[in-house]
């Protein structure tokens, strides 16, 4: 729902969807972590090795020349790899 729209609903209403957003991300995050560990133990019982990430800045220096074209080809791109990069 658009920022305009949900700013146009009662505030009651707001708290409510507001409330439901923060309850379902966690529920989700539970639902995914549970699906990842589930599909996680599938990959190894068949067969695939799993390499866990040590060294997580050396990754995102690899990485990075692919997140800065990408941020400069694809609007909005640049600020959601900087979100994402402050949250972990």
């Amino acid at each position: 729902m658009s920022k305009t729209f949900f700013e146009g609903l009662p505030t009651d209403i707001r708290n409510v969807l507001a409330t439901a957003a923060r309850e379902s991300a966690v529920y989700e995050r539970k639902v995914f972590e549970d699906r990842l560990s589930i599909g996680t133990e599938d990959c190894r019982k068949n067969g695939m090795q799993m390499i866990d990430l040590i060294d997580r800045s050396k990754w995102v220096d690899a990485v990075r020349p692919v997140w800065d074209s990408f941020g400069q080809s694809t609007p909005g791109a640049a600020e959601l790899i900087q979100a994402i990069l402050k949250s972990s």
